[in-house]
């Protein structure tokens, strides 16, 4: 069980696995009743899909629906796919329709900019399932100001107590002898090198919308240390990874938060905010953001020394540079030739072989 408002357990892949099974139809039928207006935009089958078209060459993307995980708050104690709540899916589509009317065809768009709002988006109303509310035209002024406090005491990672149910569900999985289904190895042998986590089952497993880039250090150490007890081989660079906790956020991601969970009052559907919840967006986020800090002035002669001393550089070493990339592409062309994985490859063999080259040993004379 986690600590908190809402008291629900955790979901094991196995159960997960079932669970989605079981509920596969009706999440189908959710899917369809899905309304978009972009055509940059489709669904098809579970799939939000997104395209654009930048000088003749189309970028796309997609995001299943059907393997977002948020809170149980509406019947089950445990999470659910964010397609078995109805009104939810659709408040949160309708916010990446309205954001996908007013972008361009960039790539942008379809590297970064519907899978930001989209999670954005998700992690609203994953808060508020936390906190028990499965309705947003229930959601008060009071249950807002709820909010702004948490998130300023450490973004998003705070705002979604994501370090407390981490090493809640963590802690499970150590007393339950239970943390190789979430482990990443080097290959598939049992014995191989732990090397990294499964973020998204950790995420589906504790009803989370996103955890990239927001699993804190404390969580990977306790691994990592329980692991070494083990006597199980790990990577050493995998006890340093994570995130700080805590921090302040900037102005500027405390105002993108906003200006998108406003939308969540300019809707078209059944369900909506009945307030503005952030009103004067740019304002609170000056108020509640940590600012932006600068770097201090340079004088002349410095940026003359700088300039000509990289330009310089850049001079001597660019033939070695151009070796070197073409030494590392000849490899990694050479190991998918031989059947290894793009991902191990890229993990692991290449920054070894990287280790070896006689360019990086040229580089360094430099």
């Amino acid at each position: 069980m986690m600590k908190g408002n809402l008291k629900y357990q955790f979901i094991d892949e196995t159960s997960a696995k079932s669970f989605w099974s079981s509920h596969k139809d009706q999440m189908i039928e959710n899917a369809k009743g899905l309304v978009l207006t972009d055509e940059k935009l489709s669904i098809q089958g579970t799939e939000l899909h997104y395209r654009a078209v930048v000088e003749g060459k189309e970028q796309t993307g997609s995001i299943d629906l059907a393997e977002v995980w948020i809170p149980g708050a509406i019947g089950w104690q445990h999470p659910i796919p964010l397609l078995l709540h109805k009104d939810y899916v659709k408040a949160i589509v309708d916010v990446v329709d309205k954001y996908a009317n007013n972008a361009k065809h960039t790539i942008s768009f379809a590297k970064t900019g519907v899978i930001s709002q989209f999670n954005i988006a998700s992690q609203f109303v994953e808060y508020f399932c936390l906190n028990g509310h499965i309705h947003l035209s229930h959601i008060t002024k009071k249950h807002i100001e709820g909010l702004k406090s948490v998130l300023k005491r450490g973004g998003i990672p705070s705002m979604l107590n994501i370090p407390q149910r981490l090493e809640s569900f963590i802690d499970k999985l150590i007393e339950e002898d239970n943390l190789e289904p979430y482990l990443r190895r080097d290959d598939r042998s049992k014995n191989a090198k732990v090397k990294g986590i499964q973020i998204p089952k950790l995420a589906k497993a504790i009803g989370c919308v996103s955890l990239a880039n927001q699993v804190p250090k404390s969580i990977y150490r306790k691994i990592y240390h329980h692991l070494q007890e083990k006597g199980v081989t790990v990577r050493q660079e995998f006890g340093q990874k994570g995130i700080e906790t805590g921090g302040q956020p900037s102005q500027k991601s405390f105002g993108n938060w906003f200006s998108i969970w406003n939308q969540f009052a300019k809707l078209d559907t059944a369900d909506q905010l009945q307030i503005v919840p952030f009103p004067e967006p740019y304002k609170l986020s000056k108020d509640l953001g940590k600012q932006a800090g600068r770097t201090g002035n340079l004088d002349v002669e410095d940026v003359v020394n700088l300039l000509g001393s990289s330009h310089q550089w850049l001079y001597e070493i660019s033939s070695i540079l151009i070796s070197l990339v073409k030494q590392v592409c000849r490899e990694k062309d050479k190991l998918l030739s031989d059947g290894v994985s793009e991902d191990y490859i890229q993990r692991t063999l290449l920054p070894e072989f990287v280790g070896k080259c006689s360019g990086i040993v040229n580089l360094a004379t430099h």
